[in-house]
C-alpha cells in the first residue's frame, strides 16, 4: 500500500511521470485490470485457442502429405498406362 500511494504521488508532481500527462493511480487500476484479464483469458481462453491451431496444423500437414502421396501415386499410374499403352502399340503393329 506505501507503494501504490509513493507511486500516485510520484505520477502528480509537475516533475518526473506527473510532468507527462499520466496519472500514477490510473496507471496502477489499469496495471491490475490487465493483469486480471490477462489471468483470466490464460485459464480460460488461451488453452482452448492453442488446442484449435494445434488441431488445424495437424490437419493441414495431414493434407499436405496426403497431396504428396497421390501425386507420387499419379506419377506411378502414369508410367503404369504409358507402358500399358506402349505394349497394346506393339501388340497393334505386330
Amino acid at each position: 500500500m506505501i507503494m501504490i500511494t509513493a507511486i500516485a504521488q510520484f505520477g502528480d508532481s509537475a516533475s518526473g511521470i506527473g510532468a507527462l500527462g499520466v496519472d500514477g493511480k490510473a496507471f496502477i487500476i489499469q496495471l491490475v485490470s490487465f493483469i486480471i484479464a490477462f489471468l483470466v483469458l490464460k485459464k480460460w481462453a488461451f488453452g482452448p485457442i492453442v488446442q484449435m491451431m494445434e488441431r488445424r496444423r495437424k490437419t493441414i500437414e495431414s493434407g499436405v502429405s496426403l497431396g504428396e502421396e497421390m501425386k507420387k501415386e499419379q506419377t506411378a499410374l502414369e508410367a503404369r498406362v504409358e507402358t500399358a499403352l506402349r505394349d497394346a502399340r506393339r501388340q497393334a503393329d505386330g
